[in-house]
């Protein structure tokens, strides 16, 4: 037979910790709750959230913190603990880190991770709804999660060879992101707010040399300003149109060549209808208004092809 402590334990997925109490209350909007509390053991305990190292404490004041975590059945899941400040010789004062939660936030990992998926594959908005929070909370904790994900972003500037080069609208109003991807990996190593040379410099900036002399090939379209930003900064890379723009390109040539073959025959149509009407006020023989009219006929079916 699972106690109750053991059970809220494994719901939650928490590891190392002891279950002090669970009660049911009104939180802070007045909405009935599920209140867990909750206790490091000794061998988690006094760590510092950036290091991880054991650190002394700083002062005996305990502070009682509270995190939101995911709803269960309805119910809205609150994490209470004591949490203590402890003196770490690298970052300084600092609160200690708690296995459930990110430094300096009030939800818990696990809602930040869910948050972050939601926020992902659905709407900011509802979102937003669906964990009964604010629309900037889902975007807090998309920047948690993807810290903890990748805590150097830089990271991917390496054994950088090929690359591509777009942008892409992200709002009404022509509001543009551009973006560059590793075309070996797949993965978009920078993006930024803006489509011109400006706005891609920054990125080529933010290389080492030998990350620049690393590159061999750029990917995109004919924008002058990626031929600007190849040329002054990596003007050893060879410069590669993708064949999406190519094939773009041949058929706006085609529509352009077709239009004008549609208007020149169309022009040599009118004429000859005006010239077979002049003939025949003239006239002239049934021969030859059949032989004009047989020419016009030929010329519309041009037209037609």
């Amino acid at each position: 037979m699972i106690s109750t402590a053991n059970f809220i334990k494994t719901i939650l997925g928490y590891e190392q910790v002891i279950v002090k109490d669970v009660t049911i209350e009104l939180d802070r909007q007045g909405a009935m709750a599920l209140f867990v509390y909750l206790k490091m053991e000794k061998s988690i305990e006094s760590c510092c959230p950036f290091c991880h190292r054991k650190c002394p404490g700083y002062d005996c004041c305990t502070e009682r913190k509270i995190w939101r975590d995911n709803d269960l059945n309805g119910f809205k899941v609150y994490i209470v603990s004591d949490t203590r400040r402890i003196k770490c010789p690298e970052h300084g004062v600092i609160t200690e880190d708690v296995p459930w939660a990110y430094h300096n936030s009030g939800f818990t990992k696990s809602f930040d991770k869910m948050s972050c998926l939601l926020g992902m594959c659905m709407n900011k908005s509802f979102a937003a709804g669906f964990q009964r929070v604010s629309w900037a909370t889902i975007g807090m904790s998309i920047s948690r999660v993807r810290t903890e994900l990748e805590p150097d972003p830089k990271a991917r500037y390496k054994n950088l060879e090929n690359i591509g080069i777009d942008e892409t609208s992200y709002s009404k109003g022509h509001q543009y992101l551009t973006t560059v991807v590793n075309l070996d990996t797949c993965e978009v190593v920078w993006a930024g707010v803006g489509h011109d040379y400006e706005t891609l410099s920054r990125f080529f900036k933010e290389l080492t040399p030998e990350q620049l002399a690393g590159i061999k090939r750029v990917a995109g379209d004919g924008a002058r300003w990626i031929d600007k930003c190849v040329d002054e900064f990596i003007p050893h890379a060879k410069r590669c149109i993708d064949f999406f723009h190519v094939v773009q390109w041949a058929m706006e040539a085609l529509d352009k060549v077709r239009a004008q073959s549609w208007h020149r025959a169309a022009n040599e149509l009118k004429a000859l209808i005006k010239e077979m009407e002049d003939v025949k006020e003239e006239g002239s023989s049934d021969k030859k208004i059949k032989k004009k009219l047989q020419k016009a006929k030929d010329s519309s079916k041009q037209i037609k092809n």
